[in-house]
This record gives C-alpha cells, sequence and structure tokens, in this order.
C-alpha cells in the first residue's frame, strides 16, 4: 500500500463500520470523526474552571480537516465521498459530535481492498483483524508513521482541564481509544510504535462492555 493508503487504513480501523451491500458480494466502509465537546471552549459540567464564551462550534473550527479527509478518501478510492454531520448526543456533558463518511460499494476485485486487506474475504469482518504486514519489522517507517497518524487521528484523546473532572489538570501524555471491536489491532499498533518508530508505548487499559 502506499502512505495515502496506510494512513486511510489506520484511521477508518480506529473507529469505522463494515456493512455487506444488497447483493451481498461488496461492502461499504464508513470513516468516523468524533468530537467529545460541541464547542472550542467547552467544559464538562462539574468542572468548575471556566472561560467566558464558550468559543466557535468545534466542527467549523475542523472543517478545513474535514475537507482535506474528504477529498483523501475520493483519491484513494476512486468514488464520490460526502461527509455527512450527525449529533450523536444533544444532552450529555460535551453534547457528542460525530462527521461520518460511507464509501462503497467496495467488492474484492477492487485494487485498493486487495492492497489492504490481501487474501481476506471480503464481508462485514473484514476490520476485525489487522493485516499480516503491519508486523513487518522491515516495513518503511513512513507507511508505518502514516498507519499510526491515521489511527491517532480516529481515537486520540489529549486530556486537559476542560475534560476533566472538579477543574483538575490533565495528564501530560496521548492517549489512543480505538473501538473496543479493535482490541486485535493493540498487537500491531504497539510493534509498530516501539519497533520501527522507536516510541514507547506506556501502558494498555482495556475496558470491555
Amino acid at each position: 500500500p502506499s502512505r495515502d493508503e496506510m494512513y486511510v487504513l489506520g484511521f477508518i480501523a480506529g473507529k469505522g463500520t463494515v456493512s455487506l451491500a444488497v447483493d451481498g458480494q461488496s461492502i461499504f466502509l464508513r470513516a468516523y470523526l468524533k468530537f467529545n465537546k460541541n464547542r472550542i471552549w467547552d467544559v464538562r459540567g462539574d468542572n468548575i474552571r471556566r472561560r467566558g464564551e464558550p468559543g466557535p462550534e468545534i466542527i467549523e473550527y475542523a472543517l478545513p480537516d474535514v475537507l482535506k479527509l474528504t477529498s483523501l478518501f475520493q483519491s484513494v478510492f476512486q468514488l464520490p465521498v460526502v461527509p455527512e454531520r450527525l449529533d450523536i448526543d444533544d444532552q450529555g456533558t460535551f453534547r457528542k459530535k460525530e462527521i461520518v463518511w460511507t464509501i462503497g460499494p467496495l467488492n474484492s476485485k477492487s485494487g485498493i481492498i486487495s492492497r489492504l486487506f490481501p487474501a481476506r474475504p471480503v464481508n462485514q469482518d473484514i476490520l476485525k483483524y489487522p493485516p499480516k504486514y503491519l508486523m513487518d519489522i522491515n516495513m518503511p517507517k513512513e507507511l508505518a508513521k502514516a498507519f499510526l497518524q491515521g489511527i491517532s487521528d480516529a481515537t486520540a484523546v489529549i486530556p486537559g482541564q476542560e475534560s476533566a473532572a472538579f477543574g483538575s489538570t490533565g495528564r501530560p501524555r496521548i492517549q489512543l481509544e480505538p473501538d473496543n471491536e479493535r482490541w486485535y489491532w493493540l498487537v500491531p499498533m504497539c510493534f509498530l510504535f516501539q519497533r520501527v518508530m522507536k516510541i514507547r508505548v506506556r501502558s494498555i487499559r482495556c475496558r470491555l462492555q
């Protein structure tokens, strides 16, 4: 896979989903970008540290990146892709938002699918297990970086005052939170961070629901 394809693989693997098309032979991929707050300076309801105005909507702030991702998906998959905005929790602490891209239909003869998932049946379980080439110690560093950048962009949480309870500060770390269904992907993630990129993984915590 190319660098762009590796980035897209990581981004979709982080929180993406797969569904079968009506013909039963093709799939639709859905990539998600999730925001845990509505506006730039929103804080949790129990946070005593407040600012004045909450600022612009975070989706408006992220619009240039949303457009770049849309263009990238269209280029990699050679299909028209339109982002859709969803309000998934309008009453919660942070009034969570999502941007979702639906990509497809894609079948087993699609060049991009055969490159990303070689020798893999094309069905709704295609994202369950990571492709074996992610465990290649000789993977070029730029490809490893592209994959990790994609999955980090889709799943990273950077703790701060706005996401802490009672005004406490966030810990100085970057926390990656792939969906629970992606726990098989943690092995190649750690492998690429530590063996290829030489970046230490401090801890792994799994929460089963």
